[in-house]
């Protein structure tokens, strides 16, 4: 069983019906759903997961989320110096790892990006903080 966190409120409709969970409530993840009280959220790798939850099984669930949300933030269009930041990022094997592999004509990051290491997220905001 892994643990969640979330990183943001997630107040909406979840596979268990309405819920208004603050910021960092904890959650569970068995299997390929987040839990929470017992009662299925959302897949593991949705689109929820992905904007509302991040894994705590180190204790940093929330720095986590927050390093992911900086490091999407610093790569939007209109950000200062876009292309040089994706730039280091595409040039970056680490990086490549965390990509969806299939599709190879522009970046999407995998779902492997939003569980990422602290040591992975950190390198990576290095690299566009140093563009």
């Amino acid at each position: 069983m892994s643990q969640y966190i979330t990183r943001k409120r997630f107040k909406g409709l979840a596979i268990c019906g309405e819920v208004n969970l603050p910021y960092g409530t904890p959650c569970e993840g068995k299997d390929t759903y987040i839990y929470y009280n017992g009662k299925p959220l959302c897949r593991r790798t949705s689109q929820t997961a992905i904007d509302y939850f991040s894994i705590d099984d180190d204790g940093h669930g929330l720095e986590r989320g927050k390093l992911v949300e900086t490091i999407m933030d610093e790569l939007r269009q209109g950000s200062n110096k876009h292309d040089e930041k994706w730039e280091a990022v595409q040039q970056d094997p680490i990086a490549e790892t965390l990509r969806r592999q299939d599709h190879q004509d522009f970046w999407l990051w995998s779902y492997k990006f939003y569980e990422a290491s602290m040591d992975d997220l950190n390198h990576i905001y290095d690299l566009i903080k140093g563009a």
